[in-house]
């Protein structure tokens, strides 16, 4: 499989496109970052497949640290989600 440099269909720069993901709301922004892993493993395990312990090892380090940062940006969520909840209250 080629993997592209660009994304096809996306006007902006990878430099916009990681400023437009991270202005997402932060549950959002966890779903997201759940897709990510949950591909990454299936790269990783594709290349288990293929005997490519070298690139599996890696990828899986990276999901793995990924699945820590997604675990932490649910817990930031769970703050901000208060917090929200305090803003849209208070402006009733």
């Amino acid at each position: 499989m080629k993997h592209p440099t660009e994304i096809e269909n996306y006007d902006g720069d990878l430099r916009n496109l990681a400023r437009e993901v991270t202005n997402l709301r932060y549950d959002s922004l966890t779903k997201f970052l759940n897709y990510i892993s949950m591909y990454l493993k299936l790269d990783a395990n594709k290349d288990l497949k293929r005997r490519n312990m070298q690139l599996y090892s890696k990828l899986h380090d990276v999901f793995t640290y990924l699945d820590k940062s997604i675990n932490d940006m649910e817990k930031v969520w769970n703050i901000c989600k208060l917090h929200m909840k305090e803003t849209n209250e208070n402006k009733s």
